[in-house]
């Protein structure tokens, strides 16, 4: 479960931590791996799931495998969540 821990930030249990970068991005932390999604910031938060890129120790991983990038998102939306904001999934 997320909690808010900064006015752009949230963090789990388990230590992933979602934050807003800019207008158009959010960052997901979790130990050496990470992901940044591209986001729309209106009255709702487009999040575009084809736009995610995931990274180990700042090296671009082309070929995450459809479980991973889904958890990803998952957690990505419940952090948004946790800071207030509602959530759509865009293609």
């Amino acid at each position: 479960m997320f909690h808010k821990v900064a006015p752009q930030q949230a963090q789990d249990d388990s230590g992933a931590v979602v934050r807003v970068i800019d207008r158009e991005h959010v960052e997901w932390l979790k130990g050496p791996m990470s992901a940044i999604v591209e986001v729309d910031f209106g009255r709702d938060v487009g999040v575009f799931c084809s736009t995610l890129v995931c990274f180990v120790s700042s090296v671009e991983i082309k070929e995450s495998s459809i479980p991973d990038k889904a958890l990803i998102i998952d957690q990505i939306v419940a952090g948004l969540e946790a800071m207030g904001s509602k959530v759509e999934l865009c293609e």
